[in-house]
């Protein structure tokens, strides 16, 4: 049985400020693509994971360009990176390290706060997508659907709180206007973030909910009009739906702000909370600019989360450890085990100059 070769290159909360992953997300298909076309052949699959919290590449390479391969993913990661003048560091981990890295992501404990339950469904999206692009194969599949199954596992022994990002910033929404007990909402988007903040809010005893789909495509999920107090509006309706809200929750993740200055509607003492926690912020970041307006950004919510990372994961850390010894036996996984901390040297030289 022929060894399995993994590598994984990127970026991650630890070493890159958030505007970097933010363009990385932005450009992540037009990278991705640059890397297919000139290195198409020596990556049998691979995925990317494009997160608030990281931007990583993870691909099942051909043995004997291993090294090479990773080197050169480095350098084209090198090229788009948004700001030659700044120093930042890219990991670059070979084959053990690769399995034990991403079954960590998976159960949270590479999340800036530690534990967190997005990421699990952010993994799973990456290998469906890269599924669906036929960009994957049974090693990369089983590698993905293994770390999945690790975070279940985890999950299960309870060592780690049921917690969010989401949930920090409604926790911080909560204390700036007195609680969320028969408050008004507005929502932009419609997706499975979008579904958490709903569940979330009528959990806290919102009144009432305004939900928007910049797309305008208000199949991508089922209102439940079960819960009357949930109202979907259109593009013409947000100003007038801006003015009577206590909270707005940005969660369309689209590479444009959906609302700027020009739609809010002056408010006459009644204070508005935005809480917007993608890397492209759905509320344009001057609002926080207008009176009466507090905007709560990853910013604020990353300084919360690192704070509340004080928790015990050794049981997860043995559960994890146990999964990875079982992966690597069973698919051969080449038992080379390093994690390279590789500085962008040649745009380093560059600012120099």
């Amino acid at each position: 049985m022929e060894i399995v070769a993994l590598i994984g290159v990127g970026l991650s909360w630890r070493e890159a400020r958030l505007d970097s992953l933010a363009h990385f997300g932005r450009h992540a298909d037009q990278v991705i693509e640059e890397i297919d076309r000139q290195l198409g052949e020596a990556i049998r699959s691979r995925v990317v994971l494009s997160t608030c919290n990281r931007f990583e590449i993870v691909a099942d390479v051909e043995a004997e360009v291993a090294t090479e391969v990773a080197t050169r993913i480095q350098s084209l990661l090198n090229r788009h990176h948004p700001s030659p003048a700044r120093s930042e560091t890219f990991v670059v981990r070979h084959g053990i390290d690769v399995v034990r890295h991403l079954f960590r992501i998976a159960t949270g404990l590479e999340s800036v706060l530690v534990g967190e339950t997005e990421i699990t469904g952010q993994v799973r999206t990456a290998v469906r997508e890269a599924r669906n692009a036929d960009r994957t194969n049974h090693v990369i599949e089983r590698l993905f659907d293994s770390a999945i199954a690790t975070s279940r596992r985890v999950r299960r022994i309870g060592t780690l709180s049921d917690r969010s990002l989401l949930t920090l910033g409604l926790d911080l929404a909560e204390q700036q206007i007195g609680g969320l007990t028969n408050r008004s909402v507005l929502i932009i988007g419609t997706g499975a973030y979008a579904r958490a903040a709903v569940s979330a809010l009528l959990a806290r005893g919102v009144d009432e909910i305004f939900v928007h789909s910049p797309s305008g495509r208000r199949s991508v999920w089922s209102i439940d009009h079960r819960h009357s107090t949930i109202l979907d509006i259109g593009s013409s309706a947000l100003p007038d739906a801006l003015s009577r809200v206590d909270l707005a929750v940005g969660c369309s993740g689209r590479n444009e702000p959906v609302v700027g200055p020009s739609q809010m509607i002056e408010r006459t003492g009644r204070p508005l909370v935005v809480v917007d926690l993608s890397l492209s912020p759905d509320f344009h970041p001057s609002i926080a600019d207008l009176v009466g307006v507090t905007r709560v950004g990853l910013e604020k919510v990353f300084a919360l989360a690192e704070s509340a990372s004080h928790v015990d994961t050794s049981a997860a850390d043995d559960i994890i450890g146990s999964r990875v010894d079982e992966f690597v036996l069973r698919y051969l996984v080449d038992s080379e085990s390093s994690a390279t901390f590789v500085p962008d040297v040649s745009l380093q030289a560059d600012a120099r100059r």
